[in-house]
């Protein structure tokens, strides 16, 4: 979101700095509108798919979620699966998406270290923690949280089967 403030203030800028400017345009003004246009429809259609919801998918061989900053984790990779009404808050975002009470992404979450986080915060119910072995913790929160028990029982099950 720290580009739109930018592309505001330049574009601004610039008009302003024009009555300074007394050479010749070089440049004709018909390329800057289109150019404006494209600029502004590629952030709208970005800030559309990081609030679009991440949705969770569990096949035979892994955990797959989808979206924005989605990611797959091998059965064989999963450490323990839980369910949690809170979360400690989410502090410094080192790679993802924030916007509203939608996160995605990698964030420096408070007394747990790099998380990633797949999380909708303005939705009740529970958060579904799933900790890999290298000590990596996902962190889902979806738009129906009513199926966050299922997702952890399927997961607990798929686990147990993929480590016999």
């Amino acid at each position: 979101m720290l580009l739109l403030p930018l592309m505001v203030s330049i574009s601004v800028l610039s008009v302003k700095a024009k009555k300074f400017d007394h050479h010749p345009e070089p440049i004709r003004d018909a390329f800057r509108i289109p150019a404006w246009i494209v600029a502004l429809v590629f952030m709208a259609v970005l800030l559309i798919w990081g609030c679009w919801p991440t949705s969770l998918e569990i096949t035979g061989q892994e955990v797959r979620f989808t979206g924005m900053y989605g990611c797959s984790i091998p059965f064989e990779q999963i450490r323990s699966v839980e369910l949690m009404d809170q979360i400690p808050s989410a502090g410094h975002r080192s790679n993802g998406f924030s916007f509203g009470g939608t996160h995605k992404g990698y964030f420096r979450v408070k007394d747990w270290g790099r998380c990633r986080l797949l999380v909708r915060q303005n939705r009740p119910g529970p958060y579904l923690v799933i900790e890999e072995v290298n000590g990596m913790k996902t962190i889902f929160k979806g738009v129906d949280s009513t199926k966050a028990v299922l997702y952890r029982d399927q997961i607990q099950r798929e686990q147990a089967m993929a480590q016999q």
